[in-house]
């Protein structure tokens, strides 16, 4: 029982492993070639040159890759899904991370604690010695030549990078990790994986933080869409776009509203487990009803 727990365990861990890497992957390798095929075979050459002097070539590709990664992971989804009501029988799969209904309030609450996370971070940044915070301000520049590039930019890197990495990580592998090795476990796997996404010492830091927070989220609230919440406004707000200016005023509002919106999430997940050990007892006491 012992050995089959174990092999079920490792079969899990290296599903999701080959998950991650061909969703990430396999759409930049199709993309990449299929770049060179058009360029190489004398196709759409012109419009690319154009995009490339406008600085918005790299940003197009970025955005098609990540398209082509969000759909690859939607359909690995529905085919685990898929595969799971089989196995449970038809009808049965579990919880549905999509479509349970989501409260709007608890909604808002996430998003604004992913925006301040972001900016609690940001402050934490500058604790930093200065030729550190200079070496990542390097790695994170984003050059955004006019309006049609930023908004690519929001698309690409606000919208659809959260959606999809929340897809991959909190809804088909933790999904697939969470049956064989516990919530400690696949919150450990998950963060781990999660912060090795990532391009940089800086990065993976608070990746591992981010990871570990989004998989607690996701435990309590059972849908994916509170950390999809979270994950967009943390983006928006670590992005600075419409910051830049007053960027010293919202580090430090920032910072006071992760700290507040921590104490109320945690109000409202003790809330949440009291109501259901409640309800529990009470189905204990009345089998039959």
């Amino acid at each position: 029982m012992k050995e089959r727990h174990c092999k079920r365990r490792v079969q899990s861990l290296i599903i999701v492993v080959f998950c991650i890497v061909f969703i990430q992957k396999v759409p930049s390798w199709l993309v990449s070639h299929g770049t060179q095929f058009l360029i190489s075979n004398g196709i759409l050459v012109h419009p690319i040159r154009r995009l490339a002097k406008l600085g918005l070539f790299p940003t197009l590709l970025s955005l098609t890759e990540n398209i082509g990664a969000f759909f690859t992971a939607v359909l690995f989804l529905i085919f685990f899904r898929e595969l799971q009501s089989r196995v449970k029988g038809k009808g049965n799969t579990g919880n549905n991370i999509f479509m349970k209904k989501s409260d709007a309030n608890r909604l808002c609450l996430l998003g604004l604690m992913g925006a301040g996370a972001a900016q609690a971070i940001t402050f934490c940044l500058k604790l930093l010695p200065a030729d550190m915070q200079a070496a990542y301000g390097a790695s994170m520049s984003i050059a955004l030549n006019g309006r049609l590039a930023c908004f690519l930019f929001i698309i690409t890197h606000i919208i659809i990078v959260p959606v999809r990495e929340e897809m991959v990580f909190r809804g088909l592998s933790y999904e697939i990790l969470r049956s064989s090795w516990g919530w400690g476990g696949c919150t450990l796997l998950l963060t781990i994986l999660f912060a090795g996404n990532h391009r940089n010492a800086i990065q993976i830091a608070y990746a591992l933080f981010m990871g570990a927070l989004l998989s607690v989220i996701r435990e309590f609230y059972g849908s994916v869409l509170y950390t999809i919440a979270f994950h967009i406004m943390f983006n928006l707000s670590g992005s600075h776009i419409f910051l830049s200016e007053y960027m010293e005023f919202f580090m430090y509002t920032g910072t006071i509203v992760f700290i507040i919106s921590v104490i109320l999430v945690a109000l409202d997940m003790k809330e949440m487990r009291t109501r259901e050990l409640t309800e529990r007892s009470i189905r204990i006491d009345r089998p039959g009803k």
